[in-house]
């Protein structure tokens, strides 16, 4: 099984394909593009969608936290199991 994973920002986001706990690809693409990748993914594969989520710690938020937290979502709903994406919270939430 392989695991997509995925750094969600503003405008683009970092991703990361891992087999096994080993890196296999890696890197910074815009959103959009991003976003085609995802939703082409293939229906039938036993892969996985990890997003890492936002977390606020009770701090104010700004404008890019909200437009990050789109980028989550609709990179979940373009998975081919939208239900099955994994939200990983960073370390403390």
């Amino acid at each position: 099984m392989r695991i997509l994973a995925i750094d969600p920002g503003t405008d683009e986001s970092g991703w990361c394909l891992l087999k096994d706990g080993s890196v296999l690809e890696s890197g910074v693409m815009p959103n959009h593009e991003l976003l085609t990748v995802v939703a082409g993914w293939s229906r039938y594969s036993e892969d996985e969608l990890a997003i890492e989520m936002i977390a606020s710690y009770g701090m104010a938020v700004d404008r890019e936290v909200f437009e990050t937290c789109v980028w989550v979502g609709r990179f979940a709903q373009a998975w081919h199991q939208p239900n099955a994406v994994r939200l990983v919270y960073p370390p403390g939430w």
